[in-house]
């Protein structure tokens, strides 16, 4: 069971010989267990910038991050940057519009790295990192490298890379943002799956209102508010 309480932020950057731009203030959200959470609304409205407050990728200028589940509990703005590394690679996954894939490794290879990074056995992460293949419908692709595979392809293998350690969090920013119609509804068909099956917490940002609609919770982002939709 997962609780991560994300209380009265406010994310302002300074900018030289100018007024201070606030990108959104005091907002609050909750992620629990078993949770799709969507988050949608326009280009430059913070949407980016509030996932990456989530992910510790950035810090808000102001408020509070508590996450808690059955091993830990931290509070995220007064944690060591060893803590927040290991909270990274252990408790979360992340997803980008790019795939950020290591083009001189193949599929299984990018696959396998946080599971690297995390000190796992060999043994057991190739092993998950194959069943992964399988599961996001490409294990025919495991030896072929990012450039010798398509759009598509390229973000089901990334998708497979942020579930490798078993986050309880995937984070995800615009995950079919460059992709098809069909390729979008793969991907869309494959969240749901990681839900349903691995029972992991989904938190994205989109556009796309279909996407937003296998939420169970619904957010919109306007002007520096964040507007329950659902």
């Amino acid at each position: 069971m997962i609780d991560y309480s994300i209380t009265n932020i406010t994310k302002t950057y300074s900018i030289p010989n100018s007024n201070s731009l606030t990108v959104f203030k005091d907002l609050t959200l909750k992620l629990e267990s078993n949770q799709i959470i969507s988050i949608v609304g326009a280009s430059g409205v913070g949407k980016s910038t509030l996932l990456h407050i989530i992910g510790s990728i950035d810090k808000p200028t102001s408020g509070n991050l508590h996450y808690k589940d059955n091993d830990i509990s931290l509070d995220l703005l007064n944690c060591s940057e060893n803590e927040l590394n290991n909270f990274r690679n252990e408790k979360l996954g992340f997803i980008f519009q790019f795939h950020h894939l290591l083009p001189e490794f193949n599929a299984l290879e990018n696959i396998m790295i946080p599971a690297m990074i995390a000190n796992r056995k060999k043994v057991d992460y190739e092993s998950k990192a194959n069943e992964l293949l399988k599961f996001v419908g490409i294990s025919n692709r495991a030896k072929h490298k990012p450039k010798e595979l398509s759009g598509g392809e390229q973000q089901r293998v990334a998708i497979a890379r942020a579930i490798i350690n078993n986050p309880m969090i995937l984070i995800a920013d615009e995950p079919t943002g460059n992709l098809d119609s069909r390729n979008s509804d793969i991907i869309y068909d494959l969240f749901i799956k990681i839900n349903k099956e691995f029972g992991t917490t989904i938190v994205t940002a989109t556009h796309s209102k279909d996407f937003a609609s296998i939420a169970s919770i619904r957010y919109e982002m306007k002007s520096d508010e964040l507007i329950n939709i659902s």
